[in-house]
């Protein structure tokens, strides 16, 4: 479980590390750019998603996730009202399998997220077809059980914040392809009386997604 918290810890720390060089480079560029940036009418998008995702395994009290990649699907839907930002709703579902360890059993998780997230976009210094992003924001998640258990109960809910960044490719006008890690964390207490803590719990995403664009202006 240590190594486990340890390595989520790790990635988590990283992403907060890649975001703040992105962020760096992005007032760098910003400053040292001598020419305007090219005009982009602003546009609507949906975008159908598909991807994994794998928890750390102090996700439930009493439960060990069995540490396989979950499949994750969902939508997401924004608006980017210029080349350098776009702010989405996230709606994916997922589901993983968790071992209750008094006995053994085994029981389907189901976690659902919706999010608000920031898209801070570097197109108009790195490339216009290819380049990176940032994303970050918070929401509300929700993990539901299936099958019996005999001691604790695994259903919860929590406001939870995510942290990550990927890759954005212009196919066409009205399409873009994208791929996204990100992390998605949240605190939860564990234990009772003398013995309760507060436990970070994350939950780490990668995903696919194909955005449809409708351009705002002509």
């Amino acid at each position: 479980m240590a190594g486990s918290e340890g390595r989520v810890g790790t990635v988590r720390h990283a992403l907060q590390s890649t975001a703040i060089a992105f962020l760096l480079l992005g007032i760098t560029a910003d400053t040292a750019r001598s020419d305007p940036p090219p005009q982009v009418h602003s546009f609507l998008y949906v975008a159908p998603t598909l991807g994994v995702q794998v928890w750390d395994r102090s996700t439930a009290e009493g439960f060990t996730v069995d540490g396989r990649a979950g499949l994750l699907w969902g939508v997401r839907a924004g608006i980017t009202p210029n080349p350098a930002f776009s702010v989405e709703l996230v709606a994916v579902t997922g589901t993983n399998t968790l071992t209750e360890d008094a006995t053994g059993a085994e029981v389907s998780m189901r976690t659902s997220q919706l999010e608000v997230s920031f898209l801070i976009n570097f197109q108009s210094f790195v490339s216009p077809t290819v380049y990176p992003f940032l994303c970050l924001g918070a929401g509300a998640i929700a993990r539901r059980s299936s099958g019996e258990v005999q001691f604790g109960d695994p259903d919860d809910s929590h406001v939870a914040f995510h942290l990550g960044g990927g890759i954005r490719a212009e196919l066409k006008p009205q399409w873009a392809l994208r791929l996204t890690a990100k992390d998605t964390f949240f605190s939860q207490s564990q234990g009772s009386g003398n013995e309760e803590r507060q436990v970070t719990v994350d939950t780490l995403e990668l995903s696919l997604a194909l955005e449809a664009r409708f351009h705002l202006e002509p």
